[in-house]
């Protein structure tokens, strides 16, 4: 059972963090994220998904490719604080997150993820990039 998410119709969605420092685009089925700012190190891009958490309770997430760091994060909706889905990492290495039990919650939650760009330092996260070939809610890892 699936719960996997169509990137495409997903990218008409995304809401683009350039006032924060940080530009989202689709092509072929890959997202990517690409920082934008000349003063910031750390920005993100976001939408707001609904998903059972009772029925597709992980999140699978495939980067393709990194410079700088990356970043995952759930903000709003019954979450009283933002949680930290994935802190900052370069890995390129297929993650999954169990969002059911790091969230707390269950059943049809809405949320805002947050994908975001770092430089990893101080330094501005201009030019770095993450391409996310995969970005699913499943049932399994």
């Amino acid at each position: 059972c699936s719960g996997a998410l169509r990137l495409g119709p997903w990218m008409e969605k995304w809401i683009n963090g350039e006032d924060t420092g940080a530009k989202v685009k689709e092509n072929n089925g890959t997202i990517t994220v690409t920082g934008a700012s000349k003063n910031k190190s750390y920005a993100p891009v976001y939408r707001v998904v609904t998903v059972n958490l009772d029925k597709t309770p992980i999140l699978n997430v495939k980067p393709a490719s990194v410079t700088g760091v990356w970043y995952l994060e759930a903000i709003g909706g019954l979450l009283k604080a933002p949680v930290k889905i994935q802190p900052d990492t370069n890995t390129t290495e297929r993650k999954s997150y169990e969002l059911k039990k790091m969230l707390g919650l269950s059943g049809e939650q809405s949320f805002e993820l947050h994908v975001g760009i770092g430089s990893g330092d101080a330094n501005p996260n201009m030019g770095k990039e993450t391409a996310i070939a995969e970005l699913a809610f499943t049932s399994a890892q």
